[in-house]
């Protein structure tokens, strides 16, 4: 346990086993390291509060009791990225998890309650994918209307959602975590907090279509997902019932009103309205050649709600356990990654 998430951390950090025993001034070998990771060896309190330091990761990541291990991990944006990126992303999901994981068990509650709103099923034509979101919407009553907040939607349904800070390359993953003594894998879904709101909100979509979609569907994956994604979002009764079934031009100012009612993209707004037949390919064409020519790489008029999915309820669980005195002050800064003295201020 101990030894992988050295290994993971040291990899994370870009560092050779001689590397690290440089940044800790030698106190032990590189070969020492070696033996620590493969397990061989442990090392003493005061060496693994050095190699903490120098790894800049908390001292309660090596030496929490939780035996978490991720699972089916996949990398859904660029197949490129490099061991030490997929590191980062290791070590940081494993750390939210195990913190989320802790306070649940204070609380007692069901970390694996998954509350999968249809069977996987097999995707063979876009328009299966597109039925699939309707069948999820159906599920959990949510009408046509726009969503408001997604991370909230699915957290309340039982996925765990982190927004961390991931590589440029990566815009979000799912996977599950196995625990000791765990009942069920914990699903999890990550986005990238670097991104913006509009593109953490299709990724978050995305990524619940593959926790729907049977991987292996004879439609391409990632293709029917992002359909999926799509009319999850935006609704073709209600989009068609704002704009019409049939147009020739948009105003600009109409595209920008329509991405933030159902808080999108720009791009992804044109690329709906083309899907569901509302404008012809050439109408798409011509929109992504003058007024949307940067809309794949500048967002326009941005949405701007800096409290927008932004995955409230572990600190909500947090102060609930804190408020009922099952974990103490401390131990809640701690898991929040606060400053004790931050804690008790806002208290």
């Amino acid at each position: 346990m101990l030894g992988e998430r050295l290994r993971l951390t040291r990899k994370k950090a870009g560092l050779s086993l001689r590397a690290l025993s440089d940044r800790i001034d030698n106190r032990v070998s590189a070969q020492a390291i070696g033996k620590y990771e493969n397990g061989l060896m442990a090392p003493g309190s005061d060496v693994l509060i050095a190699l903490a330091e120098a790894l800049g990761e908390p001292l309660d990541f090596f030496t929490s009791p939780a035996d978490t291990e991720l699972l089916a991990l996949e990398f859904r944006k660029r197949a490129s990225t490099t061991a030490r990126e997929r590191a980062q992303v290791e070590a940081a999901v494993l750390d939210h998890v195990e913190r989320y994981l802790e306070v649940e068990r204070a609380l007692a509650l069901d970390s694996a309650r998954w509350n999968r709103p249809v069977p996987r099923q097999r995707i063979e034509t876009l328009d299966a994918a597109e039925g699939l979101a309707n069948d999820v919407r159906a599920a959990w009553a949510l009408g046509t209307s726009p969503l408001l907040d997604i991370t909230e939607l699915l957290e309340e349904h039982g996925l765990k959602v982190f927004v961390i800070a991931l590589p440029a390359k990566v815009s979000g993953l799912t996977c599950e975590v196995r625990s000791a003594g765990g009942v069920s894998p914990v699903p999890v879904i990550v986005v990238n907090a670097e991104h913006n709101l509009e593109r953490r909100r299709l990724t978050i979509a995305h990524e619940l279509a593959h926790r729907v979609i049977e991987e292996t569907s004879p439609l391409e994956v990632e293709k029917a997902a992002m359909r999926f994604a799509g009319a999850f979002l935006m609704p073709a009764d209600h989009l068609r019932g704002r704009v019409g079934m049939r147009r020739h031009a948009f105003a600009r100012e109409e595209l920008i009103e329509l991405k933030h009612l159902y808080r999108v993209s720009g791009a992804a707004m044109i690329v709906r309205l083309e899907q569901l037949g509302v404008i012809e390919p050439p109408t798409r064409t011509y929109l992504f050649r003058t007024m949307a020519k940067r809309w794949r790489t500048e967002e326009p008029a941005p949405i701007d709600d800096e409290d927008a999915e932004k995955a409230h309820r572990f600190r909500r669980l947090c102060y609930r356990a804190l408020g009922e005195d099952l974990i103490s002050a401390s131990r809640a800064a701690e898991l929040m990654r606060l400053p004790l003295a931050t804690l008790r201020e806002q208290l």
